[in-house]
């Protein structure tokens, strides 16, 4: 396992953050929780979030400690954010069992979306 479970970079001028997993596991999920509520906090007011999740080198399907997390970011810290988040996997991954949890978990008013093109999911999240 690498280092650190994800890396974080500010991308497209600062308009996007972007999370690339190595992880989903506990120490993810820990380290990821700090770092998002961090971040939202500094967000901009009144810009909608912009969020990049690729998830195509993190080697499993999210741990309960993530998940947990997740809801915690986005249904009880910050449910009001408004914004859109992208998804990017590995064809490989089981798509339709994540794409189970992503519409379940996450809060609903952020548009979210799966991309198997890091592009086009850019693309996406700018437009």
């Amino acid at each position: 396992m690498p280092d650190t479970p994800f890396t974080k970079a500010w991308i497209n001028d600062h308009m996007v953050v972007c999370y690339r997993f190595a992880s989903l596991g506990h120490e993810a999920a820990e380290a990821w929780y700090n770092d998002i509520v961090q971040t939202y906090r500094d967000w901009p007011p009144g810009q909608p979030v912009r969020l990049l999740a690729d998830l195509r080198n993190s080697g499993s399907l999210p741990s309960p400690d993530i998940v947990q997390k997740v809801r915690a970011v986005s249904q009880r810290e910050f449910p009001d954010f408004e914004g859109k988040i992208a998804f990017v996997l590995d064809e490989t991954q089981d798509a339709k069992l994540l794409s189970t949890y992503i519409e379940h978990v996450l809060s609903s008013r952020r548009e979210r979306r799966i991309f198997y093109d890091e592009a086009q999911a850019i693309d996406w999240l700018i437009e």
